[in-house]
């Protein structure tokens, strides 16, 4: 049987025993920008596993650049999976705790999983959400008190898809 191989573009760590069990099984073409675990790292310094260790801030504009998906037709990534805490009635999906480049993520995804996390509260109306934009487009963050926000409690969630669609 052939090996299944997937690209892992996480933030932090999807948990060292998942990322440890699929690197022992061969299972990884590329991992970026962060790993964990005794068996990612043979992989990687045995040449099997593709690897750049890049600061976690760069990880979402790189995203966006294509940096990860330069060798798709479409520049899309096939699949992203992202964590929730509620959806509401309108339709709208509210982030969890590990944001991070979510908003990045689904821009560049071609089909989306979301994880709808229950065991914790509603994040709802916590977040600052600011879509990424390449330059010449980009403008600053005007963040210059404590209570600023970058974005509105409206824009507070990612992505407003019919519950249906889910």
């Amino acid at each position: 049987m052939d090996n299944i191989w997937f690209n892992l573009f996480v933030g932090a760590s999807s948990g060292a025993e998942c990322e440890d069990r699929w690197a022992e099984l061969d299972m990884i073409d590329r991992r970026y920008p962060h790993q964990v675990g005794k068996n990612i790292k043979k992989g990687i310094n045995e040449g099997r596993i593709r690897f750049a260790d890049k600061h976690l801030s760069m990880f979402p504009q790189d995203l966006l650049y294509g940096y990860y998906t330069k060798d798709k037709p479409n520049n899309k990534l096939d699949i992203v999976v992202v964590e929730a805490t509620a959806i509401t009635e309108d339709g709208w999906i509210v982030p969890g705790a590990s944001v991070g480049a979510t908003p990045e993520l689904l821009q560049m995804a071609d089909k989306i999983i979301i994880e709808v996390n229950t065991r914790i509260p509603s994040f709802e109306g916590l977040h600052d959400i600011n879509m990424g934009t390449l330059p010449p487009n980009r403008k600053p963050y005007l963040i210059m008190n404590t209570e600023d926000r970058i974005g509105t409690v409206s824009q507070i969630v990612i992505c407003k898809k019919k519950k249906e669609q889910f």
